[in-house]
């Protein structure tokens, strides 16, 4: 779990995230014909090289938050960070608990008819 935390940066001021008390989070899997859509949250100081400019514009917001489309891992990882609109996920889309000790994952609804409907 310390992963997921660190590799988010979920540990920033004022996080309803708590690691070691939180005993499980939410993964939503789905696919998209909208991939054009996802975009790379650039700050303002990569402007300077050349980067185009986020759909929103540049984003300067606070630390955790590094603007080179990276985040700032606490663990050494480097792990790509997008953002995106709302997008229609196809249908079979699939929400997972995942027990944050464990790390199983149990997949607890799919996307039927555009809503999720409880696995039994």
């Amino acid at each position: 779990m310390k992963d997921v935390y660190g590799g988010l940066r979920l540990d920033y001021n004022g996080t309803p995230f708590n690691v070691g008390m939180d005993k499980d989070y939410g993964i939503i899997r789905f696919k998209t014909n909208a991939a054009e859509k996802l975009d790379i949250p650039y700050g303002s100081s990569m402007e300077g090289i050349g980067a185009r400019p986020p759909a929103k514009g540049f984003d300067n917001s606070p630390d955790p938050f590094t603007g080179h489309g990276f985040t700032k891992d606490i663990n050494g990882n480097i792990i790509p960070e997008y953002t995106m609109p709302y997008l229609e996920p196809k249908e079979g889309a699939e929400l997972f608990r995942v027990n944050s000790i464990t790390g199983d994952e149990e997949l607890i609804a799919k996307l039927i008819n555009g809503r999720f409907i409880k696995i039994k």
